[in-house]
């Protein structure tokens, strides 16, 4: 036990942030990639408070992480973007789901179904003129 003690170093590997031998900014810095810089510093305090506020700072911490929290506005993604907003949206007719059918021939029917809701990538671009070929 005491050799597990050593690791922790209060400065650079402190105790609170090492949950059941995870590193907080280990965490953090997977569930970050992909966000961008001015989102992902916020997003990360907020995980930061809420992974050691029970170790460290209690009530001080979730009260920390509120407050980043609340300069953020719950808006529509048409205001995030800058788009206007579609005037007429468009009902999605959903195909009824089954697990078994993803491992026989209707695998099909829900990739054809949802390739119709998805943005062409440049990478797949062979490969989606073939699947048109055979009626996908």
């Amino acid at each position: 036990m005491e050799e597990d003690l050593d690791e922790f170093n209060p400065v650079t590997k402190p105790l609170h942030y090492n949950q059941n031998g995870i590193e907080c900014i280990e965490a953090i810095e997977a569930m970050m990639c992909g966000i961008d810089k001015p989102h992902g510093y916020h997003a990360g305090n907020v995980l930061k408070y809420l992974w050691r506020f029970e170790y460290k700072n209690g009530l001080e911490d979730l009260q920390a992480m509120k407050e980043i929290q609340n300069g953020y506005v719950l808006q529509p993604l048409s205001s995030f973007i800058g788009a206007e907003p579609k005037k007429d949206i468009e009902k999605i007719n959903w195909i009824h789901y089954v697990d078994s059918d993803l491992k026989n021939i209707n695998f099909f029917r829900y990739a054809n179904f949802m390739l119709n809701y998805t943005l062409p990538n440049e990478a797949d671009k062979t490969m989606l003129l073939n699947a048109m070929k055979i009626g996908v």
